[in-house]
């Protein structure tokens, strides 16, 4: 007896980027040892993008597929393509106009290669499975070079796209989630080192020349006039000059809005995939002065947590003329706001911590909550964790992975009150009114301790962290910068 197993998802769910897959049992149901997958729907969330210049045609990496898009008319872009199907999620693609041929960097499914002469009917000539997850790759001569998250950079000989081989290796620790190679080197982001130099003027021996460690982690990397420009999830875009590869030089910084996760430049300026907030442009023309241009996204709210009145939603896409679009109100007083996805975090006083959805702006709900024994009064956010900072109990640790159900696993005391907290790397900077700032490690988020202090002279009210300075407000001593 053959069954189908399936989600029941309609059309407008399936765009909401749900997965759909068919497996189909044999030999009578539910014979575990005998199921065959048949298929799937794998379109979701865009992750990566490549185009041909000479035809226009653009490809879309959406969750675990690739839509190969007409654009000769940008304004109204038609569907060529949706043929492209994966079971893992397509994190990098690189376009070789010459050969007419897409490598598709998929997850655990490793690297393929895609025949695209006919954008009607694209034919798979191969695939090559990498040792880690394969989430970039770039073209240089007969090589694929890719950037294998866990197993470092993998050199592969595609002169054959029928029959792809492994000729080289570079693989220290790290986590490699993205190359661009240019000229005789591979330039790496590398998510918990930063910046990696790697010379593959011989592809079959790889060898690393420099690197430059970045506060936050890299996600993207693009190289253009002798200068690396990266995001860094946690801190925005940071320039690097490597004029010299074997020895990269800082130029400048630019802290973003939201969560950086990638870039890509052209000319004077620097596009940013900028989380929450959209598309960030930044004019990169002085790469040792790069200012914001512009912000691109729909809408564009502000968050503001107002004390009793709770959780207020404002549309400031046009800042001349800011627009209530929602709210929420807690059960207590809302002292501090941070904004993860589509979900508001809020210290909300002896309510402990609130988790909002804001999917839909203009109508906000609680869809979990945290009890804290104090009184929460600031509150920070990693992908996984909220961080509270709890008045006279300290520093709380919630896990907030399930945002629907927020629990606590860690805590860390402090010699006074805890006011507020910002998260940066591995550190939780808590400012402890009259006790300063306190400095707390959380590389194991279920046993947080303190590592460092510094004694502000007045009252640590409110802090906040750029790059490796600290910024306090210091009550009646007004602001101080402290190097970190």
């Amino acid at each position: 007896m053959g069954g189908i197993i399936y989600s029941s998802a309609n059309k407008k769910t399936l765009k909401a980027s749900i997965v759909f897959t068919l497996i189909m049992v044999h030999s009578g149901f539910g014979d575990s040892l005998n199921i065959r997958f048949l298929g799937n729907w794998p379109f979701g969330p865009a992750l990566s993008i490549a185009y041909d210049q000479t035809r226009a045609i653009g490809f879309c990496g959406s969750g675990c597929g690739v839509y190969i898009l007409d654009l000769s008319d940008p304004t109204d872009p038609k569907m060529v393509s949706d043929t492209i199907h994966n079971r893992e999620f397509i994190y990098g693609l690189c376009y070789i106009d010459s050969s007419k041929l897409l490598l598709i960097a998929a997850n655990k499914a490793g690297l393929e290669i895609w025949d695209i002469a006919d954008p009607l009917n694209p034919v798979k000539l191969s695939s090559f499975d990498t040792p880690g997850s394969c989430w970039d790759v770039d073209v240089s001569a007969n090589y694929a070079f890719v950037a294998d998250c866990g197993s470092g950079l993998r050199v592969i000989d595609i002169s054959d796209p029928h029959n792809p081989q492994e000729v080289g290796y570079y693989a220290p620790l790290g986590d490699f989630l993205s190359v661009t190679v240019v000229g005789n080197y591979a330039y790496i982001a590398d998510w918990s080192l930063g910046l990696r130099v790697i010379d593959i003027s011989d592809p079959h021996n790889p060898e690393e020349v420099s690197y430059y460690s970045l506060p936050g982690h890299a996600y993207d990397i693009a190289v253009a006039d002798s200068y690396a420009y990266l995001v860094a999830y946690e801190t925005g875009l940071w320039i690097v000059d490597v004029s010299d590869p074997y020895n990269p030089q800082w130029v400048s910084n630019c802290h973003t809005s939201s969560w950086a996760y990638g870039i890509t430049v052209s000319g004077s300026f620097a596009y940013i995939a900028d989380g929450n907030v959209g598309l960030c442009v930044v004019d990169v023309s002085d790469p040792y002065h790069p200012q914001i241009a512009s912000y691109y996204g729909l809408p564009a709210p502000a968050y503001v947590a107002d004390d009793w009145s709770g959780l207020h939603v404002v549309d400031v896409s046009d800042p001349y003329n800011p627009q209530k679009a929602g709210l929420y109100e807690t059960p207590d007083r809302s002292y501090d706001v941070v904004i993860s996805n589509h979900y508001a975090y809020i210290a909300d006083g002896f309510a402990g911590l609130k988790v909002i959805d804001i999917s839909d702006l203009h109508n906000p709900k609680e869809i979990g909550w945290c009890e804290s024994p104090g009184y929460a009064l600031g509150v920070a956010t990693t992908l996984r964790y909220a961080y509270v900072a709890d008045e006279d109990s300290g520093l709380r640790v919630i896990d907030i992975s399930d945002p629907h159900n927020p629990r606590e696993i860690g805590h860390c005391g402090t010699p006074d009150k805890a006011y507020d907290v910002a998260v940066a790397d591995n550190y939780a900077y808590i400012v402890d009114r009259y006790a300063g700032l306190r400095v707390i490690d959380i590389s194991d988020p279920r046993n947080p301790h303190e590592v460092g202090n510094y004694d502000t002279p007045g009252e640590a009210l409110g802090i906040a962290i750029s790059g490796t300075y600290a910024y306090i407000a210091d009550g009646d001593e007004r602001l101080r910068i402290i190097d970190i």
